[in-house]
């Protein structure tokens, strides 16, 4: 093994050992933990009451899923969610209470499970909740010797059981006033705070619109019980925290080109107004979170008042230095319509405040569930049915893996060979940094948990009623450490399934080496499956940065297009664009931090040229993004110089972007430079101050992509 082989895997093993130990306290939501585990703890206690614990423990392990299955989605979203999960975990206990009794009909039908599990997770994490407790249901019930009427008798009860944890939520929703708004919204205006709080001279991008995506989202998926207005006042604040967002990186942008022209003083006075700004955001974002009105800071006003009074009145060297009325002027535009978008988001907030103290049980007309569109659905699979995928990969190491595991269970003298199958649906994930950090975390877990019940059971020999009790107890654990570790639920949920089988007549004293060698047979299956055929996150990279850039290219070209002719001016268009990208940036920054958990050996492009792009692109869309928000104040005036470096500028980020698709420099990009020195002529002849920022921004612009193409050439150069 070669120095740099090794040091590159000892860092693989310190980030998963890393992420093991990581234990997030902030993650723990006790009222969920409590909510869900009643849903856990009614079938148990009816079924120990009715005398037949066995139909208690079927409707405990679909009320089980369907809490955990109800951290996906919203509202309407998060009901079809459970409803989905308990369907298909009832429909898998049913044809594993038919098909279990033969053992080459069980690998078969384990195989096929396995492969659709797989596929499922092209669909999202809903899906894949859905298919991975489909799988686990099956694993479970094909231990039972049911026949067909037990078996569907069976089936019923798991389906019950979810579908009463979805009551228990759906009751909550008319008492718990739009937290999932509110807390959304929250985060959002929080990092824009934080992004206020911590500018400087070397900021050199937007806000991270991530947190904005998440509101959006929140929204398309109302509350049913909510009123109209309520719903219209969080849609508001969400179009003035947009608003807001270009704001700051307005004004971040109109403070650079201050102390670009040597005016530092006035550059002070507008970083006073944007760390005052950061202040009413965070009033924002804890009034959200409080369910209060917000009240604005003494020191706001303050620090407010004494920047835009140092703007009134400028140093001597201003009237000196060409361009400085203009810039200053033009920050000064700027910061007021900024401060104005601070006052409307305090005056809508105060909506919100009013609605979280009046429950409401007024159904304002939206269905209670809503479905994943199938045809959408469809599309996605079939798209990701060709040996190329990600998923179809993953699906096929999920059916061979899971097909071994069960033959395993049935062919190897295995005390507790359900585990095999089960651990390794469990472990097994599309990436390597998930599928490693799982796999260790689930062996550790597993072993942990299993010892840990098997001793309980040996030192209180527990009953039905104290069985019931630990069930509760660990599933509860289990609800609230879910996002805070990964191990440490494992060894909850571990136990919970120990006592729950015991409940069902499984004898659980002294069974710890048989679990623990089922156990790490199915884990170790998992991970070998793994390596023999691994899908590394490094060959999406480039695709990923390429469809960002892209999209980048879309939306600038129609930013210009308004300042070439305010006919051409179609927001609708630019709006889509811009939320595209935001969702591609989202989607190549997950997958460079995906990639930097594999072997650096697997990388199939350098860290530091995907770093260097998504530098490069943070700094022109940040250009792009001051383009747009000047876009409609600017003169109607020509500018034929603009209309050629639009040109120009679509048909280099075109160069760039087949560059990085086709792994090679780049063919040479137009005369960017010399376009935009010739608009800058146009700026120094026009008295238009709209023409001054975009001179300035189109620099931006032109730097960030000979920046990328300099990146790309390095790289082709040496590889």
């Amino acid at each position: 093994m070669t120095e740099a082989a090794a040091e590159s895997g000892s860092g693989t093993l310190r980030r998963i050992v890393q992420t093991i130990l990581r234990f997030d306290r902030s993650t723990i939501e006790i009222g969920f933990g409590t909510r869900s585990a009643a849903g856990v703890a009614i079938p148990l206690v009816l079924g120990l009451l009715a005398g037949n614990a066995a139909y208690g423990v079927s409707a405990a392990v679909g009320a089980l899923s369907a809490g955990f299955a109800s951290m996906q989605g919203v509202y309407r979203t998060r009901a079809a969610a459970m409803l989905i999960t308990s369907g298909g975990m009832a429909f898998s206990a049913l044809v594993a209470g038919l098909a279990g009794h033969t053992a080459l009909a069980m690998v078969a039908v384990t195989v096929l499970w396995g492969f659709a599990y797989g596929m499922l997770a092209s669909l999202g994490p809903m899906a894949t909740t859905a298919g991975l407790n489909s799988v686990v249901a099956l694993v479970i019930y094909s231990e039972f010797n049911l026949d067909p009427g037990a078996a569907l008798a069976q089936a019923g009860l798991v389906f019950a059981g979810g579908a009463f944890q979805t009551l228990l939520l759906v009751l909550v929703w008319p008492l718990r006033r739009l937290s999932a708004e509110r807390y959304a919204l929250a985060r959002a205006f929080r990092s824009l705070a934080a992004y206020a709080h911590d500018v400087s001279v070397e900021t050199w991008a937007a806000p991270d619109p991530q947190h904005l995506r998440t509101v959006r989202q929140t929204l398309l998926d109302p509350q049913p019980f909510a009123r109209r207005g309520e719903i219209t006042a969080f849609q508001s604040l969400l179009d003035e925290a947009e608003r807001i967002r270009t704001g700051l990186a307005v004004l971040v942008r109109d403070r650079q080109r201050l102390c670009a022209l040597g005016l530092n003083v006035a550059g002070q006075h507008a970083l006073a107004l944007i760390n005052a700004a950061s202040l009413i955001l965070e009033e924002l974002g804890s009034a959200l979170e409080e369910a209060r009105a917000p009240v604005e800071p003494d020191e706001y006003r303050r620090v407010l008042d004494r920047a835009l009074a140092g703007f009134d009145t400028p140093a001597a060297p201003v009237a000196e230095v060409a361009g400085a009325a203009a810039a200053i002027e033009q920050t000064v535009t700027d910061a007021r319509a900024l401060l104005g978008r601070l006052r409307s988001a305090v005056r809508i907030a105060q909506i919100p405040a009013a609605a979280a103290r009046s429950p409401s049980l007024r159904h304002f007309g939206a269905r209670l569930l809503v479905l994943p569109q199938v045809s959408d659905g469809i599309e996605t699979l079939l798209a990701n049915f060709q040996p190329k995928s990600v998923y179809f990969r993953h699906a096929v190491r999920l059916a061979i893996a899971l097909g071994v595991a069960m033959l395993a269970d049935r062919v190897l003298p295995l005390q507790r060979g359900y585990w095999v199958p089960m651990t390794a649906a469990l472990v097994l994930r599309p990436d390597f940094a998930t599928t490693y950090v799982r796999g260790v975390s689930r062996l550790t877990g597993t072993v942990a948990g299993a010892v840990l019940a098997t001793l309980i059971a040996a030192l209180l020999r527990p009953g039905p009623e104290l069985l019931v009790a630990l069930c509760v107890v660990f599933a509860w654990l289990g609800y609230i450490v879910i996002r805070a570790n990964y191990a440490v639920y494992t060894v909850t949920v571990t136990a919970y399934v120990v006592f729950l089988l015991a409940l069902m007549g499984l004898p659980e004293k002294m069974g710890v080496l048989d679990r623990v060698e089922a156990t790490l047979l199915g884990g170790v299956l998992a991970l070998v499956a793994y390596a023999v055929w691994p899908s590394w996150e490094s060959r999406r990279v480039r695709g990923q940065l390429a469809d960002l850039l892209d999209a980048q290219r879309r939306y600038a070209a129609l930013v210009l297009q308004v300042y070439i002719d305010s006919r051409q001016h179609d927001a609708a268009a630019i709006r889509q664009t811009q939320l595209t990208a935001w969702g591609l940036r989202s989607n190549a920054e997950a997958s460079f931090d995906s990639m930097m958990s594999e072997p650096s050996r697997t990388n199939e492009i350098e860290p530091g040229l995907a770093l260097g792009l998504l530098a490069a692109s943070k700094r022109f869309g940040f250009a792009s993004l001051t383009l747009q928000a000047h876009a409609l104040d600017a003169a109607d005036v020509a500018r034929p110089s603009l209309s050629d470096f639009a040109t120009q500028l679509d048909r280099a980020l075109t160069l760039v972007v087949d560059a990085l698709r086709e792994r090679r420099a780049p063919a040479p990009l137009p005369p960017l430079r010399a376009t935009q020195h010739r608009l800058m002529e146009d700026a120094g002849h026009d008295p238009q101050a709209d023409l001054s920022t975009l001179a300035a921004e189109t620099d931006l612009q032109v730097d960030s992509v000979n920046t990328m193409a300099e990146l790309l050439a390095k790289d082709a150069a040496a590889l």
